[in-house]
């Protein structure tokens, strides 16, 4: 299991929360400049963000970061999951966060079908697809 000290990531702002991930890459031998990781180190990472979102379910961040290295029907589901409460909220800056998955192969497809599929539904029933 591990353990990130809670005063420390609800006290330092997002961008200083996002170092403390890239250190525990780092701790774990889990971390690339490059972002090029094999199927087995994804998941290694997969399950390493799993158990921190059980931990710190407050976290968008232990959400936003596993969208960087997870890949195919893995990515969908994660940004599905990450997309909707900021939808439901009305967040302004969800695109700004996400326009870094564009320059990964095949993301910025899946972000725009799945936010189609998100738009379609809400259109067509008032509600996300699955409630």
């Amino acid at each position: 299991m591990i353990i990130i000290g809670k005063n420390s990531l609800s006290k330092n702002p997002s961008w200083t929360r996002a170092r403390y991930y890239e250190g525990l890459h780092k701790c774990v031998g889990l971390y690339y400049e490059n972002g090029q990781y094999s199927p087995d180190q994804i998941e290694q990472l997969d399950s390493l963000y799993n158990s921190l979102r059980q931990q710190y379910t407050w976290s968008s961040a232990v959400k936003r970061i596993p969208l960087d290295f997870l890949q195919g029907v893995r990515f969908r589901e994660a940004a599905e999951n990450y997309i909707r409460p900021f939808l439901t909220k009305g967040v302004p800056s969800l695109f700004t966060d996400l326009s870094p998955l564009y320059d990964h192969p095949g993301k910025a497809d899946i972000l725009e079908e799945l936010i189609i599929e998100l738009e379609h539904a809400v259109k067509t029933s008032g509600q996300f697809p699955g409630r």
